[in-house]
């Protein structure tokens, strides 16, 4: 997965997240996605918790660089408070004392953060009411670490003890790292603790929000490209044509042509009829009426009927109705050949017609580089 650094630049160029928005503002409501990208691009957030006196206060103060916070016995910490370390938000909390104290306190909080340092006591590693507190208040995918502090108040030889049982208690919590920090002789904080580890919240955000732009893309009406315009056009023009054909083939079956030649002719007579039904369905489809309004209905052709000599005629005649249904279907595809030519040669500048299926494609693929860089 893709570590999820929060963005700061709006420009789409460089800005996946902005790019989808962009890219899709004209087709859907993108207002879940814009809410999501501030999620995303919220100042990263560290939490300290633990219980009263572990420490975390003197941590915060390691972190920050300097005394931030007053530390002591008794929980000198009485309410959140924030400190600021580079573009990171470091929360200090108030020792977990009272349970339902503490969990009002902590689930609100540590739905907003990106990473919980947990102090545990190595004196009293883990008591049943701070593992209530760790369970119901910390998100099952964050990033967690947990440093066991004042195991240098116990015996070296119970010090891995200690640490197994933190281990075994917090497995269900997958933390990132579990460590020995005895913070009242340390320098320096312990490294890592501020990393920027794949954020969930963030990812949940704008994951979420690009799933629901993907489903409103999905329910729009079908915007076709230019190839499938293409093709549902030569098939109206199939169809326009096969009509005409079936009408003359009724005639020779109720034996009024019996011909070649006529039946060809019969077939071009009625071209401009079946050129017109052709152009009344062209200018019901929604899709080419902008073209249609721009260049005109397309230049189609009209059945093709050879003035054949006077033997030649009399020849052609002498096939009957078979021979008269066989050369009007071979003029007919002929026909229809020529048509869906001219078809094409109409939609050849028609770029404007597809352009609304290409927007959607940009904006799909808009999503997809968004939802990679999420690392959703």
């Amino acid at each position: 997965m893709t570590p999820a650094v929060p963005v700061s630049s709006a420009d789409p160029k460089r800005n996946p997240l902005h790019a989808a928005a962009e890219a899709t503002r004209d087709l859907v409501e993108i207002a879940p996605l814009t809410e999501a990208i501030a999620v995303w691009e919220e100042p990263w957030r560290v939490a300290v918790v633990g219980r009263v006196s572990t420490g975390k206060s003197t941590l915060v103060n390691l972190l920050v660089g300097q005394n931030a916070r007053k530390t002591g016995l008794g929980g000198v910490t009485r309410e959140v408070a924030t400190e600021q370390v580079g573009e990171v938000e470091v929360f200090d909390t108030p020792g977990i004392d009272d349970e339902n104290t503490a969990l009002s306190v902590l689930q609100p909080l540590l739905e907003r953060v990106d990473t919980v340092i947990w102090v545990v006591d190595g004196l009293q590693p883990l008591t049943a009411s701070e593992r209530r507190v760790l369970a119901a208040s910390i998100l099952d995918d964050a990033p967690l670490h947990v440093l066991v502090s004042r195991l240098d108040l116990t015996d070296e030889e119970e010090a891995p003890r200690v640490l197994d049982r933190v281990q075994t208690l917090t497995a269900i919590h997958a933390p990132i790292a579990i460590r020995r920090a005895d913070l009242r002789h340390l320098d320096t904080a312990p490294e890592g603790l501020l990393d920027r580890h794949p954020s969930p919240r963030r990812i949940r955000a704008v994951t979420a929000a690009l799933r629901g732009l993907e489903e409103h893309l999905d329910a729009l009406p079908e915007a076709q490209n230019l190839a499938q315009i293409q093709t549902r056009l030569r098939d109206l023009w199939a169809h326009s044509v096969r009509t005409a054909v079936e009408v003359v083939e009724e005639a020779i079956d109720e034996r009024i042509l019996d011909h070649k030649e006529q039946a060809v002719r019969a077939l071009a007579e009625g071209g401009p009829t079946t050129i017109a039904a052709f152009e009344e369905q062209l200018a019901l489809d929604l899709t080419v009426a902008a073209h249609l309004d721009r260049h005109g209905p397309p230049t189609l052709p009209l059945a093709s009927a050879k003035t054949r000599s006077p033997i030649r005629y009399v020849l052609a005649g002498m096939s009957g109705a078979d021979g008269a249904k066989r050369a009007l279907k071979a003029a007919a595809a002929r026909w229809m050949a020529d048509g869906e030519l001219a078809l094409i040669e109409w939609l050849e500048d028609a770029v404007d017609l597809d352009a609304e299926h290409r927007h959607r494609q940009r904006a799909r693929d808009a999503i997809d580089c968004a939802r990679r860089h999420a690392g959703g």
